[in-house]
């Protein structure tokens, strides 16, 4: 068994080769490629964000920002394609649908977001995890359940 690494964003642009435009996820915890289990996964966009990533966020009152509950989405498809432990080289990870997901709270720019991932079930390709979003308060922001699908590149490999 593997001992838990740290990714940063680099690493999870590897990992995530197809979803580029939409890294929403600045580092992963308690990565484990050969059993994947459960990570955490740390975020916080600010004001002039070197990712431009401030686009998914909207204006709610004068000077307050809030991420689209759509952009939440991303970030749990993106957690989930990472915790998958899928090598980019060998295949690739499809966010294949969520279900259950409930917004409890808005989370706004320039606050750090922590999400866990924790796998359910992994069954034939397709993996399904339990996935929320805490502010830095410790409130839960969102929840749900995240299905993915784990598709072999190699011609050869079935998954």
């Amino acid at each position: 068994m593997s001992h838990p690494i740290t990714l940063t964003l680099n690493d999870i642009k590897e990992r995530v080769l197809h979803r580029f435009e939409n890294l929403l996820v600045d580092e992963v915890e308690n990565f484990r490629l050969d059993t994947p289990t459960e990570s955490k996964i740390n975020f916080c966009i600010k004001e002039n964000d070197h990712l431009d990533r401030t686009l998914f966020f909207k204006q709610i009152n004068p000077g307050e920002y809030t991420i689209f509950p759509q952009a939440l989405m991303e970030i749990l498809a993106i957690g989930c394609i990472v915790l998958s432990g899928a090598n980019p080289k060998t295949s690739i990870v499809f966010y294949a649908g969520i279900s259950n997901f409930k917004k409890y709270t808005h989370l706004s720019l320039n606050e750090k977001g922590t999400g866990q991932m924790i796998l359910s079930s992994m069954k034939a390709g397709f993996m399904s995890s339990k996935v929320l979003i805490k502010n830095q308060k410790n409130d839960v922001i969102t929840d749900a359940k995240i299905m993915a699908y784990i598709q072999s590149i190699d011609a050869n490999q079935t998954t």
